[in-house]
């Protein structure tokens, strides 16, 4: 199934269970940081689907900005005849891991949503969203350049296995480490334009 697929069942889901409620994409993606809106709620659904049985932890997609203040996120992992449920609220550093002990009954869905709207968090601003890592001088020792290098081409040469580009030019120390530090960024929910 493809991500658009997953990401399409799990905002039906969430529309079928709270009654009432809009779907905004039913008929056609409307690229709004929303897909559900439920008695005045906006909802943006993240979902995934459960590989096997025994997954107990999922990692979600979330791109946080101005665009997502006020809105509820539902996280649902998807799995053959059950499903799991997590509710945030989109903030700077919203958790994008959740693991399937904290899932949310059924029936404690749409209370929690409610719960999340009017979860007070600081707004998104723009320079949360484009903060830039900025190029500082460091003096580095040799071993510590070395140690650098090697992580970073390391990172490169799993980026080329991920992307399936076996015959990509080689790449620069300089490139490497923009993209280690890019990485490195947004495990911390920093996004760089690159």
């Amino acid at each position: 199934m493809s991500p658009g697929a997953i990401g399409k069942r799990g905002e039906r889901v969430v529309h079928e269970l709270l009654q009432g409620s809009e779907w905004i994409n039913k008929e056609r993606e409307r690229n709004l940081p929303y897909d559900v809106v439920w008695n005045g709620i906006q909802i943006d659904v993240k979902a995934s689907l459960m590989k096997t049985r025994d997954t107990r932890h999922f990692n979600f997609i979330v791109r946080v900005g101005p665009r997502y203040n006020g809105v509820v996120l539902v996280f649902v992992a998807l799995g053959e005849g059950e499903n799991f449920f997590w509710t945030d609220k989109y903030c700077k550093g919203v958790q994008r891991g959740r693991h399937i002990r904290t899932a949310l009954p059924l029936v404690d869905l749409p209370q929690a949503i409610k719960l999340a709207a009017g979860k007070q968090v600081p707004l998104i601003t723009e320079e949360d969203t484009s903060q830039v890592l900025r190029q500082k001088m460091v003096n580095l020792d040799i071993e510590h350049y070395e140690m650098l290098k090697a992580i970073a081409h390391k990172l490169t040469e799993e980026r080329r296995a991920l992307l399936n580009w076996p015959s990509m030019p080689e790449v620069t120390l300089r490139e490497a480490l923009s993209y280690a530090i890019k990485r490195c960024a947004e495990s911390h929910g920093i996004h760089i334009d690159a």
